[in-house]
This record gives structure tokens, sequence and C-alpha cells, in this order.
């Protein structure tokens, strides 16, 4: 799915803004990397562009419809969301949640049929957690639950992907294979993914745009390589950056450490 965002607003009914003419497009195949502050309105961009909440002001458009023509059921079978693990609890077995992403091509009384049950497999394949079949979710880790969330999502056969922070809270091993999953499911299902995160060095190694928000509620937006720069990343976060590269089996890979400000020199009075 091809989405664009033109001038795009959010503020609360309190009259706080959030967000401020954010603009940006993405299509079929590629990262889109969300990054800014706490607070900075990255899972409030979410919720917007999958209709959960209402812009302020500004169009999106999906496949070049602008979002209010939008057909409404169409697009809830195209866009799956995948919440933070973290945030969720499950008392259902793991092929059951997933199975749940087959819900949007039921009608009110229709149970999931083979078919259903078939697509809801192979995705729990795509995502390599076949061996979770049986195990309840409230008895899996929470990488193993976040892998059993993009696969709901998959199960739902969608063009566009949302992803709200899905590595946040996970160990090394599960952050690389929700990374390594999240680029394979881009490339191979030609999806469109979109992925807020608190990590530079994630965006960088897998995004192909970045969507930056500073503290103002306004963001760059470009290639990823182009908008993190230390100094866009200092006016968005408040810090200073110390950046490490290192080239493993032909890949580039960035670190990104923060560190406070340096304090500006006194002038000399004299």
């Amino acid at each position: 799915m091809k989405l664009k965002a033109e001038n795009c607003s959010f503020a609360y009914p309190s009259g706080r803004q959030i967000l401020k003419d954010i603009s940006f497009e993405t299509d079929r195949g590629h990262i889109l990397a969300v990054l800014g502050a706490n607070g900075a309105g990255k899972t409030t961009l979410l919720r917007c562009l999958l209709g959960f909440m209402k812009w302020t002001s500004g169009t999106v458009y999906y496949d070049d419809v602008p979002s209010e023509k939008a057909d409404r059921k169409e697009f809830r079978k195209k866009a799956a969301y995948v919440p933070q693990a973290k945030t969720m609890t499950f008392p259902y077995e793991t092929q059951e949640t997933v199975l749940l992403g087959r819900t949007p091509y039921l009608s009110l009384f229709s149970g999931p049929s083979k078919k259903d049950m078939m697509i809801a497999e192979e995705a729990m394949k795509d995502c390599g957690i076949m061996h979770l079949a049986g195990r309840k979710c409230s008895e899996i880790s929470g990488g193993e639950l976040q892998l059993v969330l993009i696969a709901r999502a998959l199960a739902q056969q969608p063009e566009l992907l949302i992803m709200d922070e899905p590595e946040t809270g996970l160990d090394f091993r599960n952050q690389l294979a929700v990374l390594n999953l999240t680029e394979k499911l881009c490339h191979e299902k030609n999806l469109t993914v979109i992925f807020n995160t608190h990590y530079p060095e994630h965006a960088l190694r897998i995004a192909d745009q970045t969507l930056l928000i500073t503290g103002e509620g306004t963001c760059l937006y470009g290639d990823t390589e182009k908008i993190l720069t230390d100094e866009n990343m200092r006016k968005a976060f408040g810090v200073d950056i110390i950046r490490f590269n290192e080239t493993v089996d032909g890949k580039r890979y960035s670190a990104v450490i923060p560190v406070p400000l340096q304090k500006e020199e006194p002038h000399d009075q004299r």
C-alpha cells in the first residue's frame, strides 16, 4: 500500500498541540521508521494513521485515495497493527491468538474456516513460531509473544504493517529476531512497514526512510542516513551523540551512544 501524509496535525480538545504539519510518504517494499523523544507523539501518529484517532487537519492518502473517502472495511483488511507485547495479555493459546488476525474477513456469526486456519498456520511458520503451538500466551516470553503478535498481523494478509515499538523491552537476541523478521516480511511479502522505535541504530539498520519528530511536534523526513545525523538527533533528543560504525560480512552497522550536552564555555568578561 502506498501511504502519503500531507500537512497533518493533531491537537487534543484542550488545544494542546502534539503533531504539526507532518508530511511523508512510503510505499510497498519499504520500511519507514518513526523516532522522537518520549511524549513527542510517535504512538499518536500511528493511531491517527490507523484511524483510531482523528487528525485535526491535513490529509492522509491510501493508494492515492484520501482517507475520508476510503472504504473503512477494506482498509481494516489491508492495514494490520502490532502493539507492544508488554502491554498485552491473552488467555488464549498462540495459534488461537494468531487466528484472530482473520477477524476482518469473518461475518458476525461465522467462525474461522479451514482456509483461515491454514493462513494462520502459514503466518506462524513465516514468523518461526510453530514450536509455540499449544502454548498459552501467558506462559511464553515477551520476545516470543511479540513474534506471535506479528504472526497475528501477518495472518490478516495486510498490505500495510504498522508496529508500535516492537523491539522495546526485549533482550538482544529477540530484538535481532524482530528486526530480521520485519525486514524479511517487508521484502518477501512486499509490505509497506511503519514502525516506532527508541533506537536510532535500529532505524539505521533496516529503515529506508525515517520520520524524526522534534520537540516542537514538527518533523524531519527523508532517507534514513540523511535524517539521522548527529546534529538532527541532538536537536530531537537534547543529547550529544557518539557514533561507531562497523562492517560485518559486508553489511554496515551503527552504534549510537547518547552523552550529555557539552556545556558552553563561559565568555571571557575582561
